[in-house]
């Protein structure tokens, strides 16, 4: 049951950083919903974000990803767990950047 709220939680900070992120990226026109883009990120402990942000599935549109890439450097710091063990889930962080219009 503790595995379960841990993963619960888990996955509400990374809905924050994934809300957060949206809010800053200014999608290119023409841009179709549905485009996807996943992510690395390599957090450190401040919320801040250690360039270069890894790419590891391109939306296959370079507008796009460059534009979701801005939009997480904009988003810094990015919302994490105050406590010390759930933080350090964050150290690499997955992120899945969906265009929804």
């Amino acid at each position: 049951a503790a595995q379960d709220a841990k993963a619960a939680l888990i996955d509400r900070y990374k809905l924050a950083i994934i809300s957060k992120i949206r809010g800053n990226t200014e999608v290119p026109e023409g841009v179709p919903s549905g485009t996807t883009l996943e992510v690395d990120l390599t957090v450190l402990p401040t919320g801040e974000v250690m360039m270069p942000v890894k790419i590891v599935k391109s939306s296959g549109n370079a507008f796009y990803d460059q534009a979701v890439v801005r939009g997480i450097m904009r988003s810094q710091p990015l919302p994490l767990p105050t406590e010390p063990e759930l933080r350090r889930e964050f150290r690499v962080t997955h992120l899945q950047l969906k265009h929804e219009k």
